[in-house]
């Protein structure tokens, strides 16, 4: 089981590849990024290991590779995305919209809908800690962007979700002690 650094780096190929689909992106839609992690192991440090996982999301990747696991993430606010969640990620991540209003609700879906047409993507947030009430407001206001810095919005809020991840999963801390996912 794949629990810290060493057992990332001793793990086979395929069982790291099969650890990030179901602990990490939660999807298996495009390996691109996986591929470009594994194939620099083993690692020594966190800091490299993260600094490797950023640098191939953000300059690895073509903008439809992006575009593809972004939307076979589940979509913030979508109920089935916290019921099929065996590792409890998208609830505690998603906690805020826990206690939304329905009418909220319905304009949250309603402005998601827009979002999707208008950008082609689902609507991706870094929502932990965030409200309902500001995950709403900060999808509004990002609804006035462009597509080009829209797709930098949302595939920095992706990286921020997936970095949050690999720390928990991996058991790393900032230099403090504290889990760091910023």
């Amino acid at each position: 089981m794949i629990c810290d650094l060493k057992s990332f780096n001793d793990a086979s190929e395929q069982d790291a590849r099969t650890w990030f689909r179901e602990q990490v992106l939660e999807s298996n839609v495009c390996d691109a990024w996986i591929d470009q992690i594994l194939s620099q192991r083993p690692f020594d440090l966190a800091e490299i290991f993260l600094e490797t996982a950023e640098t191939a999301w953000r300059g690895g990747l073509s903008e439809s590779q992006h575009v593809v696991m972004m939307n076979g993430h589940p979509e913030i606010g979508r109920t089935e995305a916290t019921s099929g969640d065996p590792n409890g990620m998208e609830a505690a991540e998603q906690r805020g919209m826990s206690d939304c209003p329905p009418a909220l609700a319905a304009q949250i879906d309603a402005d998601k809908a827009v979002y999707r047409q208008r950008f082609g993507f689902i609507y991706m947030i870094f929502a932990t800690g965030l409200s309902a009430d500001e995950l709403a407001r900060a999808l509004q206001e990002r609804l006035a962007n462009t597509r080009e810095e829209e797709l930098e919005t949302a595939t920095t809020e992706f990286w921020r979700i997936n970095r949050k991840r690999l720390m928990d999963k991996l058991g790393f801390m900032d230099s403090v002690g504290k889990e760091a996912y910023i």
